[in-house]
């Protein structure tokens, strides 16, 4: 009775933790870095209308907590809060960029440059971002945010 109690709860969180489907999409994507020559890993948010559009938009890089990934719980969570937002008029449609910080890098180059995580984001991952999707590619137009790490 008790183990049935307990499994009906749980059904019942996580059925309320559900998200909603994705008005945009999410892309896992990979490219050579000019700088390091080595394979840079990200995941990209992409918003509703953004392939019958001209439109230009400002980009998020959300940076991964410790042991996390490009490709995390966050591609959800994140451009689901963002939409909510924009549902809201709270927010426009923006970019969002995930990249990757090798799991453990704390964001900033390893000392003997096998994880280039710095690196990777500020030199080779935002000018590609800007040279390969409508951004509006200034400064001010461009935020960093993250979780933990």
């Amino acid at each position: 009775m008790k183990t049935r109690l307990i499994g009906s709860m749980l059904a019942a969180a996580l059925t309320s933790c559900t998200l909603a489907a994705l008005l945009g999409r999410v892309e896992s994507r990979t490219f050579v870095g000019p700088i390091t020559n080595k394979t840079v890993r990200y995941s990209i948010y992409l918003p509703p209308g953004y392939d019958t559009s001209t439109e230009r938009y400002p980009v998020i890089y959300h940076l991964h907590g410790i042991g996390g990934t490009h490709n995390g719980q966050q591609i959800s969570t994140v451009p689901q809060s963002f939409e909510t937002a924009a549902a809201q008029n709270l927010i426009g449609p923006v970019i969002i960029v995930f990249p990757d910080g090798y799991t453990d890098s704390f964001w900033a180059d390893s000392v003997g440059g096998d994880k280039p995580a710095e690196t990777d984001v500020v030199r080779q991952l935002v000018p590609h971002v800007d040279a390969n999707f409508r951004t509006v590619a200034d400064v001010r137009s461009r935020v960093m945010q993250g979780f933990s790490m």
